[in-house]
């Protein structure tokens, strides 16, 4: 009998997962993961949302719904009922800030109740379209917490999603199939993911042929287009690329400093430092491709003299958090330092490996920052909670509150959000720089990638090989 042939990928990028743990794992690397190895209630699928582990679901006005699929396994076989679903979902509201922020006071933990092995509900006033939009998120994943506590989803996995977390080991994190998955389309055997800081490294493994798909400098494109089974391709993100100015450090606190900072720095020499094609203007803190649009206030311009003099004043150095091996974050802070330098403002680069940078930034440990981010919810009001909620995950960052603005937030309503971003914008807590297309470079034997808004990277759930 012949042997069979072992499917997987091999996929190189410049940073490690911070945690399995849905609730926790918020960052894209980790996310992506996350994503393979677990389920939610709902996912965002060819650019609409649909159930996921759901049967059928409904709405009374009162309470919702929700009857899942029979025979869902988690990947220790033990299957999927609407205890683990309680479970999930209750420590979610409980311990995510992100997801308690979107709920607000809508559901509480008494609120989520098992009607039987396979069906709950959940009171709630909210509507199903935000419902929807809110469990398809990766922070809603089902766990179980039944048959394992809470410290041992930090480095593994068991969930009823495709893959499961296999070995961590020198930078190699291991994927393998779920043996007994419910869904009916044909797994890799594997997907190996390397890390690795040193971008001349990976380059030099993909190029070679030690890989399949890697992360690449796209001001690099030039060293992959035309090669030989090499295919390189651009989809449209909802990436946003910010300075973020942190009002809790010590010198910006100053109101005029970080309104004076946001006046003078150049955005398109900024940009244009990375030689990067096909970046795409903001519209403020909602990226185009949401079907918003919104002029963005840009503030006074007023005498950089007399702040010039303030500042030189003050001779401590602005601390710049920067992501260790991400080439445009590096070449971009550097043009920022020059830029606060040519009018007295001294700063220095701290460049941190990945999940550093992540604490770093939780802690509010900067004065400006350099951020990629992309919301996990496909809404614009995801983006306004957070940069502009006191609950959202960047203003908690930089200590950014405003009452009123929470309460325009809350009340979810869309012709608000020219009031808010106008309101918030005027205390000048960042530097917008640009919306990314997101860049993918992957060997010609991988097939079936997809990429929707939503996904910021690529989807190992639907990544196949040719045979």
């Amino acid at each position: 009998m012949g042997s069979t042939i072992m499917k997987k990928i091999i996929r190189l990028q410049i940073e490690n997962p911070k945690s399995l743990d849905p609730i926790y794992g918020i960052d894209t690397v980790s996310g992506d993961i996350i994503n393979a190895c677990y389920d939610r209630l709902f996912h965002f699928e060819n650019d609409h949302f649909e159930p996921l582990l759901l049967e059928e679901y409904f709405s009374n006005g009162r309470s919702i719904y929700c009857k899942l699929k029979k025979e869902v396994l988690f990947s220790n076989n033990k299957e999927c009922t609407s205890d683990h679903v309680v479970t999930s979902l209750k420590r979610c509201i409980t311990k995510c800030e992100k997801i308690k922020t979107y709920i607000h006071e809508d559901i509480h933990t008494t609120d989520i109740q098992r009607v039987d092995s396979h069906v709950l509900k959940i009171n709630t006033k909210m509507q199903l379209k935000d419902f929807v939009k809110i469990f398809s998120s990766n922070a809603t994943s089902i766990v179980n917490l039944i048959d394992y506590n809470e410290n041992f989803f930090k480095r593994n996995t068991c969930g009823t999603g495709p893959y499961v977390f296999s070995s961590y080991k020198n930078n190699t994190l291991r994927l393998i199939k779920h043996l007994n998955w419910w869904g009916k389309e044909e797994l890799l055997d594997e997907i190996v993911i390397i890390s690795n800081y040193n971008y001349e490294i990976l380059k030099r493994m993909f190029l070679e042929g030690e890989a399949d798909i890697m992360y690449a400098l796209p001001s690099d494109v030039g060293s992959f287009i035309n090669k030989r089974n090499i295919r390189v391709e651009y989809f449209p993100s909802l990436d946003t690329c910010c300075f973020v100015l942190n009002q809790a450090s010590g010198r910006l606190r100053d109101y005029e400093l970080r309104r004076f900072i946001c006046n003078i720095v150049n955005k398109k020499e900024i940009v244009d430092s990375i030689h990067r094609e096909n970046i795409y203007d903001l519209n403020c803190v909602i990226p185009a491709g949401l079907g918003y649009s919104y002029n963005k206030c840009n503030g006074s311009i007023f005498d950089s003299g007399k702040m010039m003099c303030k500042t030189t004043n003050d001779d401590k150095p602005i601390k710049i958090l920067s992501v260790n091996g991400l080439n445009d974050a590096e070449v971009m802070c550097q043009n920022l330092k020059e830029q606060l330098y040519k009018y007295g403002i001294n700063s220095h680069i701290c460049s941190l490996d990945f999940n550093s940078y992540c604490d770093e930034f939780d802690k509010g440990k900067f004065d400006i920052a350099f951020l990629s981010w992309a919301v996990d919810i496909v809404d614009p009001i995801g983006y306004l909670y957070d940069f502009y909620h006191s609950k959202g995950e960047v203003s908690r960052a930089i200590r950014y509150n405003n009452k009123k603005i929470d309460q325009m937030i809350e009340s979810n309503k869309s012709n608000n959000f020219d009031s808010i971003i106008q309101k918030a914008e005027s205390e000048h807590l960042y530097i917008w720089l640009y919306q990314g297309n997101n860049l993918k470079i992957y060997k010609n034997r991988i097939i079936k990638l997809k990429h929707s808004l939503m996904d910021g990277d690529y989807s190992f759930r639907h990544i196949r090989v040719k045979s």
